[in-house]
């Protein structure tokens, strides 16, 4: 389904989503005009005529809407209303020379590739921001040790900020995969109904030069599809990535886990029925949209395939998909970037959950301890093994006293060495520098 206004990025919105996408009408005539410029220049159209066409003011999307009721064909209408512009400039004649040896999708792939560069550049700009606000989190928390976890069980002593961090690689990994995305997606197409050229190619280099493109190096009718797929994979991408921070966030803010929450304003409900209810319910919304979000990217994929050199198969899913996408993702990292600026963490819970498992979680490191002291690795096991499952299930002792009292342990081993051992800071040593590779 097509977004909605609750879902809403203001300036994303305005490139795409206005009454079925009538930005795009503004960025057809920017190449319309730039066409009639580089033709005028290479003597191949009147210089009045150029100049004309350069003063078209933008056309009115309500009266295009009109003509394409009798066109069935939203670019004919929009020309129609261009040259009835022009009448009124009193340049009924330079009419002629609008869209001149020009197809449709020379002008409306050219005009996509501008509306998705700027989208670029949205995005990078809000992502840089949340970015930002990732690393304070990351830095202000990295000392405040919680208990890392594999398969939903506890694992081993991690820090929140060392959490945040992994959200922050994969944050800055996209603004670099956008960059790269940018640079694919500009590009132009000049080159008529089959690419194969119906004028001077080099209307086609100065057209892409006034609006900072590159030349298609080969297009059909269209630009190669494999392109859009890429731009909207990457936004599917982005999307994920956010589904996994807010998952995260949805699990740490469980009753029985309680080690983070979102914001929650005095005035907020969280449930119609039970007052006491503080449910996570941004991030469960990021987690809805992202999977919006990944169908979009069905269609992109499928459009690839065309009919020689080219159908009109794609049209009609690119219109429910590429703006959606964009609109999506933009809202999304907004919506996040608002979860993580305002999210409460609680050290005191992470402390809690720590000692759970009365020890247990340091294992590995009694068993590393064990085997450099000389005892059998597959005896060293079985010994952690057997008293870590002991304090889990039914001993109320801790793990590092059951082992204090086996023989074969203590011949081995003194009390000091297993105390180093059952310091959570000991599986920290390197935090410092793995932050370091963040500057």
């Amino acid at each position: 389904m097509p977004a909605i206004e609750r879902y809403k990025h203001e300036g994303l919105w305005n490139i795409w989503m206005v009454g079925e996408g009538e930005a795009r009408f503004h960025y057809w005539l920017v190449v319309e005009k730039a066409t009639a410029a580089a033709q005028a220049q290479l003597g191949l159209i009147p210089k009045k005529a150029s100049e004309a066409i350069q003063k078209i003011s933008p056309v009115d999307p309500d009266k295009i809407k009109k003509e394409e009721e009798k066109t069935d064909h939203d670019l004919t209408a929009f020309l129609n209303v261009a040259r009835f512009e022009l009448n009124k400039l009193g340049k009924e004649e330079s009419g002629n020379w609008l869209h001149y040896k020009l197809t449709s999708y020379d002008v409306e792939d050219t005009a996509t590739s501008l509306m998705m560069r700027e989208s670029i550049d949205i995005l990078i700009k809000d992502l840089l921001n949340l970015a930002k606000i990732v690393k304070e989190k990351a830095r202000k928390y990295k000392d405040i040790i919680e208990i890392g976890r594999t398969h939903g069980m506890h694992a081993e002593p991690i820090t929140f900020g060392f959490k945040i961090l992994t959200w922050l690689d994969q944050i800055d990994r996209q603004v670099e995969e956008l960059k790269n995305i940018r640079e694919k997606v500009s590009i132009g197409k000049i080159s008529g109904a089959v690419g194969i050229y119906s004028q001077d190619p080099r209307v086609e280099q100065l057209v892409c030069k006034k609006l900072d493109l590159k030349p298609a190096k080969i297009a059909t009718q269209i630009i190669p599809r494999d392109i859009y797929a890429d731009y909207i994979h990457r936004l599917v991408v982005i999307g994920s990535i956010f589904e996994r921070i807010a998952t995260e966030i949805r699990n740490l803010a469980r009753t029985e886990i309680a080690e983070v929450q979102e914001a929650f304003t005095a005035t907020q409900t969280g449930s119609s029925a039970m007052p006491h209810k503080r449910n996570p319910h941004k991030s469960e919304r990021i987690v809805g949209l992202s999977r919006v979000l990944r169908s979009k990217i069905q269609p992109m994929y499928e459009n690839i395939a065309t009919w020689h050199e080219r159908d009109l198969t794609n049209s009609a899913s690119e219109r429910l998909t590429i703006g959606d996408a964009t609109n999506l993702a933009g809202y999304m990292i907004l919506s996040m970037t608002k979860i993580i600026e305002g999210l409460l963490v609680f050290p005191e819970r992470m402390k809690e959950n720590l000692e759970k498992t009365r020890g247990a979680i340091f294992s590995q490191g009694v068993q590393t301890l064990l085997k450099s002291k000389g005892m059998k690795a597959s005896e060293a096991y079985e010994v952690v093994k057997k008293y870590a499952f002991e304090v889990m299930e039914s001993n109320p002792n801790n793990l590092k006293s059951l082992l204090l009292k086996d023989k074969k342990v203590v011949q081995l081993v003194s009390e000091k060495d297993l105390s180093e051992v059952f310091n959570p800071k000991n599986n920290l040593r390197y935090l410092s520098k793995i932050f370091l590779r963040f500057k």
